[in-house]
């Protein structure tokens, strides 16, 4: 196991054992200890381990009682609506929510903010502005990014194609439409076909090896998210396709670090997922203690390939930690 690859794993396995499946009572409680609700759009996966992570580093400096919770899968937005109804019926200071949907959650998102109850929105836009804050990526511009990155790669006479994840995510809509905007400046690019997963890495892996095979010319493939990228990069990898079919992806799991070292994977746009969740927590404490917070912050992204992944500057943000810059 590699140097990068082993770190990662120890990260994302320590991140299991800290704080903040529940509410918990400890000595240390004072009186102004706040209880936030964190409602993720899963409760699992390598993206959402390094949220947590984050997350849990401020409920300790923050003094915060941090009950962080999701659905078992992205796509059960019904399990989110759920969760989000009984937080803001509950105890809660604050809560903080990466819909899942752009749309089905905003009617519940708006009548906590009319509660005077703090609602900060991360990862994912959502349809209303009765938020306390939003802190997320800018989706489009990443899109974009890793967009141009395809084209150096693959030329600017070439057949790509997309691998998105869930229908009716905001941050999911952005990303392709930033693709797409740069793939449409060149006249000989054409995209093949634009597929969903619904974050499922199997799904995803399907939907890599059908479009492959439906399209002889096709040269490169950008995938939208973690789950998408790890279906995708298997299926390139299976068809020992890595040198015909240029691949780039969002996010850094520890699937994707391996696929970048063996050369499956020819970048990833990275997110400062970690620090999503540090920042998501700290602005919902100090909401909720009366203190002023950004309306809105977006958090730097980069695009990480082989060449790079040993660089310390790199480490930084393939490893959680703590950045308001």
């Amino acid at each position: 196991m590699s140097k990068i690859k082993f770190l990662l794993f120890i990260t994302l396995l320590t991140s299991s054992f800290l704080t903040g499946c529940s509410y918990s009572n400890t000595e240390n409680e004072t009186e102004n200890r706040k209880n936030i609700d964190f409602i993720a759009k899963m409760s699992n996966g390598d993206y959402w381990d390094s949220v947590k992570l984050g997350a849990n580093e401020a409920a300790k400096e923050f003094n915060v009682n941090l009950n962080f919770i999701g659905p078992m899968k992205e796509t059960d937005v019904s399990e989110q609506l759920r969760e989000l109804n009984q937080a803001s019926n509950g105890k809660s200071d604050g809560i903080i929510l990466a819909p899942a949907d752009y749309k089905a959650l905003s009617e519940v998102t708006s009548k906590i903010f009319d509660k005077k109850i703090p609602i900060i929105i991360v990862d994912s836009a959502i349809s209303t502005n009765k938020i306390t804050g939003y802190i997320a990526s800018d989706n489009k511009a990443a899109g974009q990014k890793l967009g141009e990155k395809l084209i150096d790669l693959v030329g600017k006479e070439s057949t790509v194609g997309i691998i998105n994840f869930v229908k009716g995510a905001k941050n999911a809509e952005e990303r392709e439409a930033g693709a797409v905007s740069t793939f449409s400046k060149f006249p000989d690019v054409k995209i093949a076909a634009i597929e969903y997963c619904m974050s499922d890495k199997k799904l995803a892996y399907e939907l890599t090896k059908k479009m492959i095979s439906s399209h002889n010319k096709l040269n490169g493939i950008i995938a939208l998210s973690a789950i998408a990228s790890d279906g995708a990069a298997e299926a390139i990898d299976d068809m020992h396709l890595k040198e015909k079919i240029k691949l780039v992806t969002f996010d850094n799991s520890i699937e994707e670090i391996s696929y970048i070292e063996n050369g499956v994977i020819e970048a990833s746009l990275v997110q400062q997922q970690f620090n999503m969740g540090y920042l998501a927590v700290k602005y919902a404490a100090m909401s909720a203690r009366g203190e002023k917070i950004p309306k809105k912050f977006i958090t730097n992204s980069i695009i990480i390939d082989k060449s790079s992944l040993y660089l310390p500057q790199y480490e930084k943000i393939i490893f959680p930690f703590i950045n308001e810059s």
